[in-house]
């Protein structure tokens, strides 16, 4: 069942990016239909990762915040129960009162925003109810105002991470850093359009095969998460060169 709810979040927010028809939500990227033998262009996949980035949506769990002169002034972080593990942070619009919301049920209203951590960021909240528990529906859409358990809404953001895929697209440029966790090769591959859509990080500089044919390069990689605005890829290898 949670998987189910998983694929229905993600494809029903991509459909809404086109035709609202019923073979737009069949054929939209998920994680679920990820084949990492099937090569993916790197501008789709990154508008699959990031198709939640701007959409409203409201969030349902138990409120954790701190408050200043009996008003709640920044944000308010989601957990799955009281005292438990905050999931989910949103920045309040405005400052709200404190009246009594700590330790019951809330639902949230806001736009999500690039998260790029395990947890999810939105922004330009405002308390939509308080003190009574959500209906939740065991079939999850996007409606703005439809309530979105928190714990599952995070999952289905984060559910690209983890998974194999190859992908393809043409060679920018690579970077090469070092810090107290040693050293990270960057490869920065972009879209159709000349926008960076992945980093993809090498354990060896790949730079000497990509340089003078940097058109279609294909890698297989997994899937880490974002760096940057752009989808990034770890443990990568190249597959045509």
């Amino acid at each position: 069942m949670k998987k189910n709810i998983l694929i229905a979040l993600l494809a029903g927010v991509l459909a809404c990016k086109g035709p609202k028809t019923g073979a737009a939500a069949a054929d939209a990227l998920t994680p679920d239909k990820l084949d990492e033998n099937k090569v993916i262009a790197v501008g789709d996949l990154k508008k699959a990762y990031f198709a939640w980035n701007g959409k409203t949506v409201s969030v349902y769990g138990y409120p954790q915040y701190l408050i200043d002169n009996g008003m709640i002034q920044k944000e308010i972080s989601l957990m799955p129960a009281p005292f438990s593990k905050w999931v989910l942070s949103c920045e309040m619009a405005a400052p709200v009162p404190e009246t009594g919301l700590r330790d019951k049920p809330i639902v949230l209203k806001g736009v999500v925003k690039e998260s790029p951590y395990d947890t999810v960021n939105l922004g330009g909240c405002t308390v939509v109810s308080s003190g009574e528990k959500a209906t939740v529906p065991a079939q999850l859409g996007v409606a703005a105002d439809q309530p979105i358990n928190a714990v599952e809404f995070v999952k289905a953001y984060n559910a690209w991470k983890g998974k194999k895929v190859t992908v393809s697209g043409y060679y920018h440029s690579t970077t090469t850093s070092t810090n107290a966790y040693g050293k990270t090769i960057r490869v920065d591959l972009t879209d159709a359009q000349g926008n960076k859509a992945v980093g993809a990080d090498f354990a060896e500089d790949p730079s000497d095969k990509l340089k003078d044919r940097r058109e279609d390069v294909r890698m297989r990689c997994e899937i880490k998460g974002t760096v940057f605005d752009t989808v990034n890829l770890t443990d990568c290898h190249l597959l045509n060169r």
